[in-house]
C-alpha cells in the first residue's frame, strides 16, 4: 500500500472514529459533518470525499457488523458442539463489538439496526425448534421469537460484562434448557430463589 492510500485510509478511519465519538453522546440528527470534521482535523470538504452524510458511516459501520453475522458457522447448528461453538462465535463477535453494540442497542436505540440484528438471530435460533403436538402456529411463532429473543439477551448482557465468560452462559443456557431456572440458579451458580418450586 503507498503513502497516499495510507494517509487516505487513516483519513477515513479518524472520520469514522470521530463520528463514533460524537454518537456515543448525541443523537445522530444532531450530529453535523463540521463537527465530525473539526474532531478529525480535516477541511469539511475532504469529509465528502468519503462519505455522503452522517448517516453514511452509521450504515457503514452496521453492515459490518451484519456481516460478521452472515460469516458464521451454522453447518452443525442441530448438534451439542456444533451449537456450543456457535455460541462461542457470537460471543466473542458481540465482546470484540461491545462498543458498538451497545450504543447501538442499548444507549441510541436504533430500532432498524436491532430489528435487523434480532431477526438474524430469530431465524437461526427457530432452526432449534420442532412443532409438536399441537396446531396452535400463531402460539408456536409466538414462542420461538421470546425464546431466542431471551438467548441474544443472555449474549449481549454476558458479552458486555467483563466479569463473565463464555462458559458461564453456556452453564447458565445449557442449564436452563435441561434443569430449569430454579436449579440452574440454585446449583451452577449458588443463588437461592426465595419462590420454591411445586
Amino acid at each position: 500500500m503507498g503513502v497516499y492510500e495510507v494517509a487516505r485510509k487513516n483519513r477515513k478511519k479518524a472520520i469514522r472514529d470521530s463520528f463514533w465519538k460524537l454518537y456515543k453522546i448525541k443523537e445522530i440528527n444532531r450530529i453535523t459533518v463540521s463537527e465530525i470534521a473539526e474532531l478529525a482535523g480535516i477541511h469539511r470538504v475532504s469529509f465528502y470525499r468519503y462519505y455522503q452524510d452522517v448517516y453514511q458511516i452509521l450504515e457503514e459501520i452496521e453492515s459490518e457488523l451484519l456481516n460478521q453475522l452472515a460469516e458464521l458457522d451454522l453447518s452443525q447448528i442441530d448438534q451439542i458442539d456444533g451449537l456450543t461453538a456457535l455460541g462461542y462465535q457470537i460471543f466473542n463477535l458481540i465482546r470484540n463489538n461491545n462498543d458498538y453494540l451497545y450504543i447501538l442497542l442499548k444507549e441510541q436505540k436504533d430500532f432498524e439496526f436491532k430489528k435487523k440484528f434480532y431477526s438474524f438471530f430469530e431465524q437461526k435460533i427457530q432452526l432449534l425448534f420442532q412443532e409438536e403436538g399441537t396446531n396452535n402456529s400463531s402460539l408456536q411463532e409466538s414462542m420461538k421469537k421470546l425464546t431466542s429473543h431471551l438467548i441474544v439477551e443472555c449474549f449481549i448482557s454476558c458479552a458486555t460484562n467483563k466479569n463473565l465468560t463464555f462458559e458461564d452462559l453456556e452453564t447458565y443456557i445449557l442449564g436452563i434448557m435441561s434443569d430449569g431456572f430454579y436449579q440452574t440458579l440454585a446449583n451452577q451458580f449458588a443463588l437461592k430463589n426465595i419462590i420454591k418450586p411445586s
